[in-house]
C-alpha cells in the first residue's frame, strides 16, 4: 500500500467508517488497515498494570482481568 492509498483509505474510514472501508478495499489492504487500527487503539498495558498494582483493590475480578489474555 502506498502512502497515497493509505491517505485515501484513512479519509474513507473517517467519512464512511472502518467496517465499510474494510469491505470495499483489497484483501491485503484490508488486513493492513485492520492491524493498524488495532495498534492505534491499543491500551498501554504497562501503564494499565502500574495503575492496577497501585490500587488497593485486589478483588477476584481485578486479578482475573490482570492475568487473562487480551485477545
Amino acid at each position: 500500500m502506498t502512502r497515497t492509498q493509505y491517505k485515501l483509505h484513512q479519509r474513507c474510514i473517517r467519512d464512511n467508517g472502518l467496517r465499510y472501508t474494510l469491505a470495499n478495499v483489497s484483501v491485503g489492504d484490508s488486513l493492513t488497515l485492520a492491524k493498524l487500527h488495532l495498534l492505534a487503539n491499543m491500551d498501554d498495558m504497562l501503564a494499565w498494570r502500574v495503575r492496577w498494582i497501585n490500587q488497593s483493590d485486589t478483588t477476584r475480578a481485578n486479578v482475573i482481568r490482570l492475568t487473562s489474555p487480551l485477545l
